[in-house]
C-alpha cells in the first residue's frame, strides 16, 4: 500500500475506495457476533435457548426457565475472557494493521 503522497507520516489510504484504516470499525461486527455464534452453538447442544435469552446470560444475568448448566453451557462457549482479552490486546499492539 502506498503512503499518502501528502503526508509520508498519514497511515496509508486505501487505493479503491480511498478510505482510511480503522481498527474499532473493523473489530465492532466481531464484538456483536459473540452472541449469534453463541446462540447457534447452544442450539446445536439441543438446549432450546432465544437470542434475547443468550444475550442476557451472557451479560451475567440468569435467565428463568433455564437450568443452572444450560446457562453455565452457554457461559462456556463464549470464552469471553479470552474475547475481552483479545479486544484489549489487537488495538493497543498494532496488530492486525491494513497492509
Amino acid at each position: 500500500m502506498p503512503l499518502n503522497e501528502n503526508n509520508p507520516h498519514e497511515p496509508p489510504q486505501e487505493s479503491h475506495w480511498k478510505m482510511q484504516p480503522n481498527q474499532p470499525l473493523a473489530l465492532q461486527p466481531a464484538r456483536r457476533d459473540i452472541s449469534v455464534l453463541v446462540y447457534d452453538a447452544v442450539n446445536l447442544e439441543s438446549i432450546l435457548m432465544m437470542l434475547p435469552e443468550v444475550q442476557t446470560i451472557l451479560d451475567a444475568i440468569a435467565v428463568g426457565g433455564h437450568r443452572i448448566t444450560d446457562q453455565d453451557m452457554a457461559l462456556n462457549q463464549t470464552c469471553k475472557h479470552a474475547c475481552q482479552v483479545c479486544w484489549q490486546i489487537i488495538p493497543g499492539q498494532g496488530l492486525f494493521e491494513h497492509t
